[in-house]
């Protein structure tokens, strides 16, 4: 054989070789590319209620969905949406954008519209992504000792 066609024959090879490798890394490439987020549901928390129709002198609570006051008051608000894209099922944040918040309490405000008990919200890694971004998710309850 020639030395010109063992050179080609090399060549090819490795050439596919390659893409075989790329072929079997592809997903663990894109997930390494895409933004990292940590997600967890909302928990019930106790919010104060006054009741008209009460004494003035007792004070009530009420269990509401309560989200993190950092989480409201410094960064948008997403929550993780499943969709499909080119086929295959992806996790996709989108803004919440009609938000309504109602009571307070020390760490959290009261959810009134806008998210459901059994969304993903997203409580690490808003500064990275925005509306309709691919999300890598990290999946854990918002704890807040940490």
């Amino acid at each position: 054989m020639a030395k010109s066609k063992k050179i080609i024959i090399a060549v090819c090879i490795s050439y596919y070789l390659i893409l075989l490798i790329l072929t079997l890394c592809a997903r663990r490439i894109h997930n390494a590319s895409l933004p990292r987020v940590t997600v967890g549901t909302l928990e019930f928390e106790e919010f104060d209620y006054y009741d008209e129709n009460s004494d003035a002198d007792r004070k009530s609570f009420r269990l509401g969905a309560g989200i993190p006051k950092e989480i409201y008051d410094n960064h948008k608000v997403y929550v993780i949406r499943k969709e499909i894209v080119n086929g295959e099922e992806r996790n996709i944040a989108r803004e919440v954008k009609n938000l309504e918040i109602g009571q307070s309490n020390e760490k959290y405000y009261e959810v009134l519209q806008g998210i459901s008990m059994i969304d993903l919200v997203v409580f690490t890694g808003q500064e990275y992504i925005q509306d309709g971004s691919e999300v890598y998710v990290e999946e854990k309850t918002y704890d807040d000792t940490e």
